[in-house]
């Protein structure tokens, strides 16, 4: 798939999460607050850093730990690859639809929605899981331990709507994390490749 191709692709995926996140919404009346303004945004911001940290902190772990061979696989096969479709204008158009598309999927549809049925906890678990089964799909087994972190990823994004009360600070850590990820495996792709070779 040519880059254009993936990302109008894309696009369109992270549209029909937004179109179901509508419906949903629409059926089970869920409240959110969407106001944005400066102070939400900067809350956002400053939710970003222990996403890297967490995140690169593992890399580091696995990269030195010979027998990590599925985050290897996981990385080599899938995210590089990933990363090599965007250039830096499109790496931040489709980070942007994946912030506000699964944040009103995964936590205003879902998450929110779902917690006036089963509790905030259930919702909060059973969104996280679908948020990590749908960056996997039918590799979700094949890469379970990785999809766990996902899965992390997905509680945390519903703990900062519900301490903010907002999908904003969500929708901005989500969106600035994927870029940063994105990018940053774009400038230091040799080096990560190196990294994991070199720990053989």
């Amino acid at each position: 798939m040519t880059p254009k191709r993936f990302l109008i692709f894309s696009i369109f995926a992270e549209l029909f999460l937004l179109l179901l996140a509508w419906i949903v919404i629409f059926f089970t009346k869920s409240q959110f607050y969407f106001s944005v303004n400066f102070d939400l945004i900067i809350k956002g911001l400053i939710a970003i850093p222990p996403m890297i940290a967490f995140n690169f902190g593992v890399f580091f772990i696995l990269a030195k730990n010979k027998k990590s061979t599925k985050y290897k696989e996981f990385l080599f096969d899938a995210v590089i690859p990933l990363c090599d479709n965007f250039t830096l204008f499109t790496a931040f158009i489709i980070s942007c639809f994946a912030g506000v598309c699964e944040e009103y999927f995964f936590r205003a549809a879902l998450f929110l929605g779902l917690s006036k049925y089963i509790g905030l906890l259930l919702s909060a678990i059973i969104s996280s899981i679908l948020f990590s089964y749908i960056h996997f799909l039918n590799k979700f087994w094949h890469f379970f331990s990785i999809s766990l972190f996902y899965c992390m990823f997905g509680l945390y994004f519903c703990a900062i709507t519900l301490i903010y009360k907002s999908l904003v600070p969500a929708i901005v850590c989500h969106a600035m994390y994927n870029f940063i990820v994105i990018i940053f495996i774009k400038i230091f792709k040799v080096k990560i490749i190196e990294n994991f070779n070199f720990c053989e």
